[in-house]
């Protein structure tokens, strides 16, 4: 039976400029569109949020909540480059990793066939983990048997999780919120404003229903 593991290295962008400039650790940190008055704040720190910077603001706007915001743009290079570090570490323990394109910092691991090296999924998991924590990347992790279900938990839950059956893994999916898919903040919105706040009730949509909603 296959055993899909998810990785996701939240906030990737942050964690990268956090990388990139170590100095900043204890200040309020966002990654911006440009470094700019006009620029968007894209990801924010905890000490930034605690400040009531929130994504989606002005950076002018965020430096009247935290005047000592410092911020930077992460480009599309440094982006690919982190993908490449982040992809090397997991080759170590699967032959086949997988990026997610739309999702940067989301990987895919074919973990089949490693419980005699680890001796279960549980210790191939932890020493996973511990490998990006040494190279200095916080991250979540859950393994199921489907790409989707293995998403939906390494993005939700803050502790790894293991699915022992495919029935767990769906019932644990069909409670997500729809907020942690890739969709855009309007599209997440619509939904919400028909009442539809987790992947169980989109799921549970009549067939046509999306397009009879959203043309």
């Amino acid at each position: 039976m296959s055993r899909m593991a998810c990785v996701n290295i939240p906030s990737f962008s942050l964690q990268l400029l956090s990388h990139r400039e170590p100095q900043w650790l204890d200040h309020p940190v966002a990654v911006v569109t440009e470094e700019k008055p006009m620029g968007i704040i894209l990801e924010i720190n905890k000490n930034a949020k605690e400040r009531g910077v929130q994504t989606g603001m002005r950076f002018s706007a965020a430096l009247t909540l935290a005047p000592d915001l410092h911020a930077a743009a992460v480009s599309e290079h440094e982006i690919q480059d982190g993908i490449g570090t982040v992809l090397k570490i997991l080759l170590d323990f699967s032959p086949e990793v997988e990026p997610f394109e739309l999702n940067p910092g989301i990987f895919w691991v074919n973990a089949v066939g490693f419980t005699r090296l680890y001796g279960d999924l549980e210790s191939w998991a932890a020493q996973l983990q511990e490998t990006l924590d040494v190279q200095s990347f916080v991250s979540r992790m859950s393994i199921g048997f489907s790409r989707f279900g293995s998403f939906l938990a390494a993005k939700r839950a803050k502790h790894p999780i293991i699915f022992q059956t495919t029935e767990e893994e769906m019932k644990y999916a069909r409670y997500t919120p729809l907020t942690l898919l890739p969709m855009s903040p309007k599209a997440s919105h619509q939904l919400k404003d028909l009442g539809i706040e987790t992947v169980g009730a989109f799921i549970d949509l009549p067939s046509g229903g999306v397009k009879k909603r959203f043309s």
